[in-house]
């Protein structure tokens, strides 16, 4: 049934992903537009789920249960990235390619499928995976794509995903909750995040000279280190930990990040390419191909972790 839902809604997804195709080669849009997108997406969109699934009563029960996710998520990120990192130097991957194979479209993605899955009451959960994942993105996936010596403190502490999810856990330990009107606003403004994600890849991926990808060696390479290789190095870990026995519906709320790892590679490395100037359109290839073979790979890899 799972992975059934799975197939349903990542299908959906990559139909969207078509509509951004079609609409550039069209003539309705250009390809660059995408870039405009990008920023709208990751300064006002992106924002406004991490800020609503904060709204939630904290019970004795829900604290221990995001502890256990955040601990498997930092766990799993930092497993990720020490596995991209390993990856590009026995490869020679450059920073797409590396930052491909080590972030996963966590939001844009696993959002709406735990919501179709599993239920909006398990979103909470899949927050923690895309807190550490977030802040990854603007400390060391923005380092490696600025090419900085440092990571500015600063820089991280004013970006507006980091300071949403600072309000966000306000929000969850004061009971605080936005007034009707901007609640219901802030969460239309979120439920475009899926949607336009794959509306940007779509009209990058029409700008893109197919031919060119044969300058890329790689690409298949990073496709399968990112959707089979790593999860199958990840799912034995995942369950021999035993966390999934220290809480109520420890199984289902632990396969949460591990949907984040095994999912295709994230949308966001598309837009930090659009706004950084780093090859865009081989970003857009990587993760059209990945979310085409997530549609096979993510179902297999459940039914692994559950059987």
């Amino acid at each position: 049934m799972i992975s059934l839902l799975l197939i349903q809604k990542i299908t959906e997804l990559f139909l969207v992903l078509i509509a951004g195709y079609v609409l550039v080669k069209a003539g309705a849009c250009k390809p660059s537009d995408a870039h405009t997108l990008s920023v709208l997406t990751l300064y006002l969109i992106t924002p406004a789920p991490l800020l609503t699934s904060f709204e939630v009563d904290l019970t004795p029960t829900l604290a221990r249960s995001l502890v256990a996710v955040f601990a498997v998520a930092f766990a799993a990120n930092l497993a990720m990235y020490a596995l991209g990192v390993v990856f590009a130097k026995l490869t020679g991957a450059d920073v797409v390619e590396q930052a491909s194979v080590t972030y996963s479209n966590a939001g844009n993605l696993i959002l709406p499928v735990v919501t179709s899955v599993l239920g909006e009451q398990y979103v909470i959960y899949a927050m923690g995976y895309i807190v550490v994942q977030t802040f990854m993105f603007w400390t060391l996936m923005d380092r490696m794509f600025t090419g900085a010596s440092h990571i500015s403190i600063r820089k991280v502490f004013t970006n507006v995903n980091i300071i949403t999810l600072l309000i966000g856990f306000v929000f969850m330990f004061t009971g605080f909750r936005l007034p009707g009107l901007a609640d219901s606003a802030v969460r239309s403004v979120g439920s475009m995040l899926g949607p336009i994600s794959m509306l940007i890849v779509g009209m990058t991926l029409a700008g893109l000279d197919l031919s060119s990808l044969r300058d890329h060696p790689r690409l298949w390479m990073v496709i399968a280190a990112k959707m089979v290789v790593f999860p199958l190095i990840l799912i034995p870990l995942f369950k021999m930990t035993g966390i999934a026995g220290l809480i109520p519906d420890g199984e289902n709320i632990l396969m949460i990040p591990l949907l984040a790892v095994m999912s295709c590679t994230a949308t966001t490395v598309t837009q930090f390419a659009q706004l950084h100037g780093r090859d865009p359109e081989y970003a857009s290839a990587i993760s059209v191909l990945t979310t085409l073979a997530c549609i096979v790979t993510m179902p297999l890899m459940v039914q692994l972790y559950l059987g």
